[in-house]
């Protein structure tokens, strides 16, 4: 419910105007302008409906103009409460930053009408600058990551065609060995399936902000997907001198798109095997009522509130210095949590700085 604010020196108004709201509305009272601005202090509220005349502080103008030169609360709208109705006041009420008035004595259809009418427009108003707020973020998140990405791109193709260019030199020139061209191979076929994970990303992440990610869910054990994706993750395990492992598994069946459920477990794992050193990563999992938990621990470098706050967000990275150290476009974890959205199920992680973190995949179990 919505919160108003009624100022008014007298009782009776009060009681009055609050015998209105209440149908509707959470409703908060102050018997002086002062006391209203230390009310703004300590909660928010979604309206004020504020006397005029309100002896012997401040008056209402006076208080209006002190709300209105407080950024924090300067966007709330405030309606005046008054008897007076002389050109010169109902001026100076919209000079102060009123944005309508009320006449007394107080009639409970226009009150309800005029409250009504502000609120939503308030309402409308903030939701409207919380959907700038998120797409100037994500914007600000997209340009750093394209910024990176194209170092990211311009590595893997540099590769490609510095081993290509060596390969052609080495035949025109006659006296290579076989095993400097299989080498030479090898690092072209590692960067372009380094290369083909950047596209892909970029692609399936904008799949699913046009909403044209297609699912296809069939019903499978999930045991099958997490021992092939543990063994598609043990090179990457072995790098760091980790510990890959299943744990406590259930061998159960759940619906949902088992490519795009090995594509996640494959992400949540690699990613673990990358933010941990000389440690352990385990996959187990539980059961919760209609759903499956598959838990994915690690014993690796954790993270703080703050960088898990922005963990999931598109082109975004926990810690932008993560990137300088470890590559990446910020996109595995916000693809991987939408994907496992739209399989009807979800993604959520805890984790602590130094500990280690557990990223937990939930999938809707099969009906038996």
């Amino acid at each position: 419910m919505f919160t108003i604010l009624i100022v008014d020196d007298t009782r009776e108004n009060i009681k009055v105007l609050a015998s209105f709201l209440l149908e509707k509305y959470n409703v908060v009272t102050a018997r002086s302008g002062e006391k209203a601005l230390d009310i703004l202090k300590r909660r928010p509220v979604d309206l004020i409906l504020l006397d005029v005349l309100m002896p012997p502080g401040m008056n209402g103008f006076e208080t209006c103009e002190k709300i209105k030169q407080d950024n924090d609360i300067a966007d709330v709208p405030v309606i005046f409460i008054t008897a007076l109705n002389d050109a010169e006041s109902l001026d100076n009420s919209f000079k102060v930053g009123g944005v309508d008035y009320i006449a007394k004595p107080f009639r409970h259809k226009e009150v309800l009408a005029r409250v009504k009418v502000h609120i939503e427009h308030f309402s409308m108003v903030n939701a409207r600058q919380q959907m700038i707020e998120g797409l100037e973020e994500v914007v600000k998140y997209r340009d750093m990551a394209f910024a990176n990405m194209s170092h990211e791109l311009r590595t893997p193709l540099n590769a490609i065609i510095g081993f290509s260019e060596m390969i052609s030199d080495d035949i025109n020139e006659g006296g290579i060995e076989h095993s400097e061209i299989k080498n030479d191979l090898n690092s072209i076929t590692k960067s372009g399936h380094y290369l083909l994970k950047l596209v892909n990303g970029i692609l399936d992440i904008s799949k699913l902000q046009a909403d044209r990610m297609d699912i296809m869910l069939t019903t499978f054990l999930i045991l099958d997907v997490l021992e092939e994706a543990i063994m598609m993750c043990e090179k990457i395990s072995k790098k760091n001198k980790n510990t890959l492992k299943i744990g406590n598994a259930v061998n159960l069946n759940v619906i949902a798109d088992r490519a795009r459920v090995l594509q996640i477990i494959l992400n949540l794992l690699s990613n673990a095997c990358k933010f941990t050193c000389n440690g352990d990563i385990t996959v187990h999992t539980t059961v919760n009522t209609a759903y499956l938990h598959i838990i994915i621990s690690d014993t690796g470098c954790g993270m703080s509130e703050n960088e898990q706050q922005r963990l999931f967000k598109p082109f975004s990275q926990a810690n932008q210095n993560i990137n300088a150290e470890y590559g990446g476009t910020g996109l595995g974890l916000a693809l991987s949590k939408k994907l496992a959205e739209l399989m009807n199920g979800g993604i959520s992680m805890q984790s602590r700085v130094g500990k280690g973190s557990d990223f937990i995949l939930i999938l809707p179990l099969a009906t038996s």
